[in-house]
């Protein structure tokens, strides 16, 4: 029998990027044993630490309803809370949840090229609700569905702003003519802001949102230039006067999206923005409803 030499050098070499992660879960129901993944807690071989909400509101409503809000509230606590451990200690070790109901979860070493590999392959084998396409970033192939899916985000978006500043709830959804026998919907149709609410999604679907947000561009471009003869806009020549398509798109650490569909994302935006220019129009890219909110509710501020 003839020795087997083996070549270690054959091998390709471990990623050098080391880290430990962790899942927080936190129970709906206190004392019912299911737990839901709500963040992922990670320290690396270097020191650097992250801590990942895993969660997206959509997904979380199609469970819990009318209960969501209160339990994203209580997601956040317990996130920051992690974080500020983190953050102080070093370690995962000896982490006190600000309440009962959430839990560290089995600590595991993993060899990844840079902290968001480690996210990602963290989120991919513990955190189920974030690995189900989001109704925001399910690709449909039918106008009909994408136009739904769009709905909704101006929907949420409406929503988070009603909820800070009530008074410009009737700013949204607007119809007005903008050229003879043709008629359009705005988004938000405001005193300093006319905007309307896209979304630019990685994958083979793509393609459709580019599309999407140019007609969206060419509509505000319309806007800005009839807006002189048309009363329905207040609007003067201030800078401060605003003209925005507000984008979703998903952050650079999302692990639904390989590092190629999230730089073909950011080709894409760098695409609408020079666009945008060369129209003084404004692109920009937005993370959640939250921040869209935000956004409107500050330019009208202004």
């Amino acid at each position: 029998m003839s020795d087997f030499a083996v070549d270690p050098s054959a091998f390709p070499e471990l990623p050098r990027f080391r880290a430990t992660w962790a899942p927080i879960y936190l129970e709906p129901i206190i004392g019912s044993g299911e737990r839901i993944t709500i963040a992922i807690a990670a320290i690396a071989d270097d020191g650097s630490i992250h801590v990942h909400p895993v969660l997206k509101e959509e997904n979380v409503r199609c469970f819990l309803g009318s209960a969501t809000p209160r339990f994203l509230n209580l997601a956040g606590l317990c996130i920051e809370s992690a974080r500020r451990h983190l953050e102080t200690e070093r370690s995962l070790e000896d982490w006190k949840p600000p309440m009962e109901g959430a839990i560290l979860g089995e600590q595991m070493r993993v060899y990844s090229k840079n902290m968001t590999g480690v996210i990602r392959m963290a989120v991919k084998s513990s955190a189920f609700l974030a690995s189900l396409p989001d109704i925001l970033d399910a690709e449909y192939e039918s106008e009909p569905a994408t136009d739904d899916a769009r709905k909704k985000w101006v929907g949420l978006v409406r929503e988070a702003v009603v909820s800070k500043a009530p008074r410009l709830g009737d700013r949204f959804d607007k119809l007005i003519d903008l050229k003879k026998k043709r008629s359009k919907r705005i988004d938000y149709l405001g005193d300093r802001l006319v905007a309307q609410l896209g979304r630019l999604i990685p994958g083979r679907g793509l393609g459709q949102h580019i599309r999407s947000a140019k007609i969206s561009l060419w509509e505000l471009d319309v806007l800005r230039i009839m807006r002189e003869d048309m009363p329905i806009l207040s609007f003067s020549d201030e800078p401060n006067d605003r003209f925005e398509l507000i984008l979703y798109r998903p952050r650079d650490d999302d692990p639904a999206y390989s590092d190629k569909e999230i730089e073909k994302l950011h080709e894409a935006l760098s695409e609408l923005e020079e666009e945008g220019d060369q129209h003084n129009l404004i692109v920009r890219p937005v993370f959640d409803a939250l921040e869209a909110a935000e956004e409107i509710i500050r330019s009208e501020a202004a």
